[in-house]
């Protein structure tokens, strides 16, 4: 019959522990990349407008966000006095950005 080492014991239970905890680690670094892309694309500059129709749109859109009006009631707003304009990429970038909690 074989007695079991306590000091082995442990040193295998560290080892299984360290490694759920790297692998932890790893699948946590990874959102917080996915995150950061995320955020960052968000803040990159916006090409010029193409018209002065979709420069309209960029502006209502970022003040309605900024002044947080409903998205729905402006996305309606849009298609109806701008509807040669695809509103929607822009109301996703500016409601993002508005709704993030300040960080200073």
């Amino acid at each position: 019959m074989t007695q079991s080492n306590p000091i082995s014991e442990a040193v295998l239970q560290l080892r299984a522990a360290a490694a759920e905890l790297i692998a932890r680690a790893e699948s946590l670094e990874s959102l917080a990349q996915e995150d950061s892309l995320a955020a960052t694309a968000e803040l990159l500059p916006l090409e010029p407008p193409a018209d002065s129709e979709e420069a309209a749109v960029r502006l209502i859109a970022l003040d309605a966000a900024t002044s947080g009006r409903p998205r729905s009631e402006v996305e309606d707003e849009l298609k109806h006095s701008h509807p040669t304009v695809d509103s929607g990429p822009l109301l996703d970038r500016f409601y993002a950005v508005a709704s993030k909690p300040d960080r200073g």
